[in-house]
């Protein structure tokens, strides 16, 4: 592996003019003015792809067809924002957070001002391929948690979708004096004829054990289907298989579920993986790192309508970019399946390459991925460049599954990216990984920005 990833370092010298000049099927999706943007969802059909702005925090829709961007929403700098799922007329949902709490909203590309407000503590998530239903979920009254629902059309009425019961759960308190254990649920998927939703219960661990909801008879109300209930171990005794069990896509023929999962054998280390259950025949295949792989982390993104899966592996500041196609026994580097594409060893070995979507035909993927060039010496008054680029790639491009030829040096700054230190944005230090924008300092002496989600 060692050896796979030098030879296509060596590739990096010509990578910016080859962005342009090669025609690989990879294509940088363009930011906003001044700013940066992470794209990590698609379309169905491939023509729109998402995500929002680094800086403002706003939602940005690019039309991937006719090379069109597009931002919407009010600044929020303080706050996130979140474009997850998008239909294919372009009809998007968009989330905003900040010190007031969480409101989402629903958009169209082709108008400026929302269609609906679904007012304050709704998490809208997922949106239904034709655009008219929208899941997600709901604050209660009280503020302690949320239940998920769904909202039809126009509609900000939110319709609630049943929850477990805590005996039904089997889950252990970590309370003594207080024995709830179910402490709400949300709605993120939903297959396109709207037969299956998918989602997660909040368990007291916030592992978020996923759920499905299945539509009855009458085509209008849904029931619960616990699958976790059937894998979860929530207090590590090895009673059952999985100490993480957590939906990360919904395929939209409705048949395929992607999960990020993890065993532990002493609820101390974990091995992560990814899983594709089948919603029809209740079969789950699952693959996990071993201890000799090295990987510290796993996220499953996204499932095509055949079970093929994307994400990325490690941990913070380390993901590098995985395809796990339908039929195949592992997961591979997406670098590795697609040696004609030498951004992605460029991200990889940097760290930061997620991508984040692929279309319902599992042809075309959206992500987005860290990069760190030389811009030059300092006579000629350039100097390094580093930030995040979004992208779209065509994984059915010949050029992009034959390696290019090699040249000399590489044009990516070379440095030990060994992170020493985080900080916040405001330059207080922090130990672990947070959502949003962090400083990350580098062995090198280097400190840059560092997106985390």
């Amino acid at each position: 592996m060692k050896r796979f990833y030098l030879q296509q370092l060596l590739l990096l010298a010509a990578c910016s003019a080859m962005n342009a000049q090669t025609d690989n099927g990879f294509s940088l999706i363009p930011a906003p003015d001044e700013d940066n943007s992470v794209m990590y969802t698609i379309s169905p059909n491939a023509k729109y792809a998402g995500g929002y702005s680094l800086v403002t925090k706003q939602a940005v829709v690019y039309d991937i067809e006719n090379k069109e961007l597009k931002i919407f929403g009010n600044e929020n700098q303080e706050g996130t924002g979140d474009v997850r799922n998008i239909s294919d007329d372009g009809i998007f949902q968009f989330l905003t957070s900040n010190e007031n709490g969480n409101r989402s909203y629903l958009y169209s590309f082709s108008k400026s001002e929302p269609l609906v407000d679904y007012g304050e503590g709704s998490l809208a998530k997922g949106v239904v391929r034709s655009g008219e239903t929208i899941v997600g979920a709901m604050m209660h009254e009280s503020g302690a948690y949320w239940s998920a629902c769904y909202w039809n059309g126009t509609d900000n009425i939110p319709v609630y979708l049943p929850e477990p019961s805590d005996k039904w759960s089997g889950w252990t308190s970590l309370d003594d004096t207080d024995p709830s254990v179910v402490q709400g649920s949300s709605a993120d998927f939903i297959s396109a004829d709207k037969s299956v939703i998918a989602g997660y219960i909040i368990d007291n661990q916030s592992t978020y054990p996923a759920v499905l909801w299945r539509r009855n008879k009458d085509g209008k109300t849904y029931s619960l289907d616990f699958i976790s209930h059937r894998y979860f171990d929530d207090n590590y005794e090895g009673k059952k298989p999985y100490v993480l069990f957590t939906p990360a896509g919904l395929s939209e023929n409705g048949k395929w579920l992607a999960l990020t999962v993890a065993t532990s054998s002493d609820g101390w280390t974990f091995n992560y993986g990814y899983a594709r259950f089948n919603v029809e025949d209740e079969t789950l295949e699952t693959f996990t790192y071993s201890d000799e792989d090295g990987v510290e982390e796993a996220n499953a993104a996204a499932i095509a309508d055949d079970g093929t899966i994307i994400g990325f592996s490690g941990g913070f500041q380390a993901e590098k970019g995985i395809i796990w196609k339908a039929g195949e026994e592992k997961p591979v580097y997406l670098a590795e399946a697609f040696p004609g594409v030498p951004q992605f060893a460029e991200y990889d070995e940097i760290g930061g390459h997620m991508p984040g979507c692929i279309s319902s035909d599992g042809r075309y993927i959206v992500g987005f991925g860290y990069y760190y060039r030389d811009g030059g010496t300092p006579e000629d008054g350039s100097d390094d460049t580093a930030g995040y680029e979004s992208y779209v790639f065509d994984t059915q491009n010949k050029n992009a599954t034959t390696a290019i030829a090699a040249v000399s040096s590489a044009d990516k700054k070379s440095s030990d990216n060994t992170v020493v230190a985080r900080y916040d944005l405001t330059g207080k230090r922090i130990q672990a990984r947070v959502p949003g924008i962090s400083i990350l300092k580098m062995r090198s002496g280097k400190a840059i920005k560092a997106f985390g989600k």
